[in-house]
C-alpha cells in the first residue's frame, strides 16, 4: 500500500535532517534537544504538493463568482485626527458572504480590532523598515549544506528578533511563501522554529493562535495547541516564533505503521484502540475550537502533532484523563488558514475562490457557501488515513429534495467497532444534513454523542490484546532508541 506523505508545516516540528518519517521526542513543556536521527525508512512517495505555507495566499479559482466582492478599504485617518479607542461591539465585517481569506478582508479586520494585535505580548513591530534577512539565512544554509556531512563548526549565522538573539540552524521546511527555520536561544539554549512569510508578511496566524489559547484556557483542547510565542513583523518579512516540538505527526504513524504494524494489526495500518485514541483527542479538541468560535481551516494527518509527553500512564484508559492519560494525545499546527468566527456576522457564508482538491469538502469544491463543514470534513479525512492507510474518497447517494449523503468508498472492516465509526462518520461528512435536524452549525454536541460513546468502549476494551498503554509504550520506546 503507497504511503501518504505530504512535506508541510510538520516537518517545523520533527527533529529529521531528511526526509523521513520518523516520531521524535515530546512537545516543548518537557523540553528537550532533537534525538539523533534514526535511520531513514525508504517510503515510496506520491509527489503530493499541498503546502500549508502556500494556501495562506490561495490561487485564484477560474471564473469565480463576481458576487463576492471585497469590502472597500477606508484610508487612515490623520494622527491628529484620531478619536478616542473604544471596544469593538458586533462583528467587524458585516457582508455576510465573502471569501475569508481575502487580504483585503483581513486588512479590514486589523484595523479595527481592539485591543490591537501590536498589543499582545512577544509582538514587535517595525513595519517602516525592511529586516532583509531572508536571502542571507538562504545563503547560509546553503553554505552549510555544502561542508561535507553538515559540519558547521566555522559557519554561523544569527539574528536578532525583540531582544533575542538567534542562531540559525537548518532549514526545517519550504512552502511558497513560508520558509521555515530551525534556531537555538543564544544564552539560554532553547530551540524555537521560526516561521517567516514575507510578500506579504503576516501576523494573522499568530493573532488566531493567541485568541484560540486565550479563549479555550486550562483546558484539555487548550494543551492540544503549540504556543506562538512571538510575532517580530517587519515592512518585507514577519517572524514567527513557535515552540519546536521534535515529535512526529499522524501521518507520520500512519506511514509507520506499513512497514512496522504494532498491536493486533498485521495489515500495515494502525490498530484501531490507537486510531480510536487519538480520535477522541481530536474530536473534543475540535468541539472546543468550535465552542469558542474558532476554526482551524486545514484538518489533515500532517498538521496533527503527536503530543506523548513525558508521564507513566498508571492504570488503563481513561476518559476523564487521570492516571497520566491527560499528558497524552494531539497539538494541532498551521492555524493560517483558520477563521475567527466572532469578525464575522452570525449567518456568514464563506466562498473559496481558489484552486480547491478532492481533500477539501464538497461545499469548496463545488463552489458552495460553507462555515463549519470545513472542518469536520479534515477531520473525517484523518479519520479514514488512520484506517484505511490513504486519502479519503467518498460516493454519494439520493436523500430526496434535491440533496446527497456522502459515504466512504471503503467497507469498514468486520472486526471494527462498525457502529461507532460508522455514527461518527456520518455526522463528519454530512454536517448539513444533521444540522438541519439539530438546529443548524456547528453541530457540536451530536460530536460529543459520538466521542463519548467512543470513550466509553475505549474505557472498557483498551487493554485487550497488546493494550493501548502497551502500543503507546511501544511507540515512545521506539522514538526514544531511533527505531520507526
Amino acid at each position: 500500500m503507497t504511503p501518504i506523505e505530504e512535506r508541510t508545516e510538520s516537518s517545523i516540528f520533527q527533529g529529521s535532517q531528511d526526509d523521513s518519517t520518523r516520531l521524535q521526542s515530546p512537545l516543548e513543556g518537557h523540553f528537550r534537544r532533537p534525538i539523533t536521527p534514526p535511520r531513514k525508512l525508504d517510503f515510496e512517495r506520491q509527489g503530493l504538493d499541498s503546502s500549508p505555507f502556500e494556501e495562506h495566499i490561495p490561487k485564484p479559482r477560474m471564473n469565480m463568482l463576481d458576487k463576492v466582492k471585497r469590502p472597500a478599504l477606508q484610508p487612515k485617518k490623520p494622527a491628529d485626527a484620531k478619536k478616542p479607542e473604544t471596544k469593538q461591539v458586533g462583528p467587524i465585517i458585516k457582508e455576510i458572504q465573502c471569501n475569508p481569506m481575502d487580504l483585503s478582508i483581513r486588512q479590514q479586520i486589523f484595523e479595527a480590532l481592539h485591543p490591537a494585535v501590536n498589543t499582545y505580548e512577544g509582538f514587535t513591530g517595525e513595519e517602516d523598515r525592511d529586516f532583509k534577512h531572508v536571502p542571507e539565512i538562504e545563503r547560509f544554509i546553503a553554505k552549510v549544506g555544502r561542508k561535507e556531512g553538515g559540519a558547521t563548526q566555522n559557519i554561523e549565522m544569527r539574528i536578532e528578533l525583540g531582544g533575542t538573539e538567534y542562531a540559525i540552524m537548518k532549514k526545517l521546511g519550504q512552502g511558497a511563501f513560508a520558509p521555515v527555520f530551525l534556531a537555538e536561544a543564544v544564552g539560554t539554549g532553547e530551540l524555537r522554529a521560526i516561521k517567516v512569510e514575507k510578500n506579504p508578511p503576516s501576523k494573522w496566524e499568530f493573532y488566531l493562535m493567541r485568541q484560540a489559547k486565550r479563549r479555550l484556557g486550562v483546558s484539555r483542547a487548550g494543551v492540544s495547541m503549540i504556543d506562538a510565542i512571538g510575532l517580530h513583523l517587519f515592512g518585507d518579512e514577519s517572524y514567527l516564533i513557535l515552540e519546536y516540538c521534535d515529535q512526529g505527526t499522524i501521518l507520520d504513524l500512519v506511514n509507520s505503521a506499513k512497514v512496522a504494524p504494532i498491536g493486533e494489526t498485521t495489515t500495515g495500518v494502525m490498530d484501531e484502540t490507537l486510531a480510536m485514541f487519538l480520535t477522541i483527542e481530536l474530536v473534543r479538541t475540535v468541539e472546543g475550537l468550535h465552542s469558542k468560535q474558532i476554526l482551524h481551516g486545514d484538518l489533515k494527518a500532517d498538521n496533527c502533532l503527536v503530543r506523548f509527553d513525558e508521564g507513566d500512564l498508571t492504570d488503563t484508559y481513561r476518559r476523564d484523563g487521570t492516571c497520566g492519560w491527560s499528558s497524552k494525545g494531539i497539538a494541532l499546527i498551521d492555524f493560517g488558514r483558520g477563521i475567527d468566527m466572532k469578525l464575522f456576522p452570525e449567518k456568514v457564508q464563506f466562498i473559496a475562490d481558489w484552486e480547491t482538491d478532492d481533500q477539501d469538502c464538497p461545499e469548496m469544491r463545488e463552489m458552495r457557501p460553507w462555515t463549519y463543514q470545513v472542518d469536520y470534513w479534515g477531520l473525517a479525512g484523518i479519520i479514514h488515513s488512520m484506517l484505511y492507510g490513504k486519502y479519503i474518497t467518498t460516493r454519494t447517494e439520493p436523500v430526496g429534495m434535491g440533496k446527497k449523503r456522502y459515504l466512504l468508498r471503503e467497507s469498514l472492516k468486520r472486526y471494527w467497532q462498525q457502529e461507532l465509526w460508522k455514527g461518527l462518520l456520518e455526522v463528519l461528512l454530512n454536517p448539513g444534513l444533521v444540522a438541519a435536524e439539530e438546529g443548524g452549525l456547528p453541530i457540536t454536541n451530536k460530536l460529543r454523542e459520538w466521542r463519548e460513546k467512543m470513550e466509553v468502549w475505549l474505557e472498557a476494551n483498551s487493554e485487550k490484546g497488546v493494550g493501548l498503554r502497551g502500543i503507546i509504550r511501544r511507540i515512545e520506546g521506539d522514538r526514544r532508541n531511533g527505531r520507526v
